[in-house]
């Protein structure tokens, strides 16, 4: 199947607190990562790859897959949309050259430090768990309707726990 990008580059920068002004590469690139990984972890694979189907053959826009459109815009998109800019911040912040990787600074700016971009990031992440929480609430009251959510036959099972609060370990 080819690459099926769920959320454009031009729709995520038309809704994220970023400048219109950044590679569009690398957001594409971020993106699809943010997608293909958090949502096969959500959905599992085998709902990730219906709802991918569907943009791809263009039905997903049918009568008879309102169920799926309406998961995609209402839960799914917005999943990808802060998933998506907490990775890019990181890639905003550095770069990988030939030479390493570098913090990245312009003519009439400085790099924010390491501890600003850590509050950035976790402020990113709490929004990022919040939707997918949202998604998976949603499918779980609604499971009827996705029956490839409890279908494990195939490749990664969904993940009911999108929260993730850290490992305690006892002193």
């Amino acid at each position: 199947m080819e690459t099926v990008h769920l959320l454009s580059t031009d729709n995520f920068l038309s809704k994220a607190v970023i400048s219109e002004d950044v590679n569009a590469l690398i957001v594409k690139k971020v993106l699809q990562n943010a997608q293909s990984i958090k949502m096969q972890s959500l959905l599992g694979t085998k709902l990730y790859n219906k709802i991918l189907t569907l943009v791809s053959d263009g039905t997903i826009e049918n009568g008879i897959n309102t169920t799926y459109k309406s998961l995609l815009d209402e839960y799914i998109l917005p999943v990808i949309q802060f998933e998506g800019y907490y990775k890019l911040l990181l890639h905003l912040h550095a770069q990988v050259t030939d030479k390493g990787a570098q913090v990245r600074s312009g003519e009439y700016s400085n790099a924010i430090d390491m501890s600003g971009l850590k509050i950035l990031r976790a402020e990113a992440k709490n929004d990022s768990e919040f939707y997918a929480n949202l998604l998976v609430v949603f499918i779980c009251d609604n499971v009827s309707s996705y029956p490839e959510y409890t279908d494990t036959t195939e490749g990664i099972e969904s993940n009911k726990k999108p929260f993730f609060s850290g490992i305690y370990f006892d002193k």
